[in-house]
């Protein structure tokens, strides 16, 4: 009997980075070591490298109109003469007219289709805050951080992201669905051992000279 292939969550830390390189055509954007593993995460899917199945959800997808936002602000501080330190203090003061709303809402109309495109599966989650309220406490998680928990224990075997924190936090729970694996949350950037494998299923993360490369052995 064939093995079903494993289910990989990506959260809104990895898909930020898609929808700006997405949005980005034109413009000058150098992407930092965690923004080029992304994209190399994102080519590797593009090209059919893995075996697995990727999914996000529409909590990750809601997420990402803040992403946009951000963007779209700080054009106008910076053409309002405000340094990029005060970006959070002053933000506020700055709501988006309604073309500029348009255009973020047709950017993630957009980026639905992209990934779709691309076979990433965007589920549907209803909010359980028992459980939120309990990965939270139990990791000390952001809430934002704790609903990517609670979707990717639902429904995957793993959980990809560049969240610093939340690759701090160490989370390990046994999966709520008929499967048993244990979810595992990682980056491919952070510094770790020359060679790891997660529970044999996961990606092996390979030491390469300078540079962290992973093998394409999820099935």
């Amino acid at each position: 009997m064939v093995p079903k292939p494993s289910i990989v969550y990506l959260d809104t830390s990895v898909l930020t980075i898609w929808i700006l390189i997405q949005e980005g055509r034109g413009k000058r954007r150098k992407l930092l070591p965690r923004g080029r593993k992304c994209k190399e995460l994102l080519d590797s899917i593009k090209t059919n490298r893995f075996k697995c199945k990727f999914q996000t959800s529409n909590w990750g997808i809601s997420e990402l109109v803040q992403t946009l936002m951000d963007d779209a602000i700080l054009d106008s501080l910076r053409l309002d003469g405000h340094q990029i330190s005060t970006f959070n203090r002053v933000k506020s003061n700055y709501p988006l007219n309604r073309s500029k709303r348009m255009v973020i809402h047709q950017a993630i109309a957009d980026f639905e289709k992209f990934l779709t495109k691309h076979k990433i599966e965007i589920i549907q989650v209803s909010i359980n805050s028992h459980r939120i309220h309990e990965y939270c406490m139990k990791y000390a998680l952001e809430t934002p951080d704790a609903v990517h928990v609670m979707c990717a224990a639902q429904y995957s075997d793993y959980l990809v992201t560049i969240d610093r924190p939340l690759i701090g936090a160490k989370v390990r729970e046994k999966t709520t669905a008929t499967r048993s694996f244990v979810i595992v949350f990682y980056s491919f950037l952070e510094h770790c051992p020359s060679k790891i494998c997660l529970n044999m299923r996961s990606v092996q993360i390979v030491h390469n000279k300078s540079a962290y490369t992973y093998t394409h052995n999820i099935s």
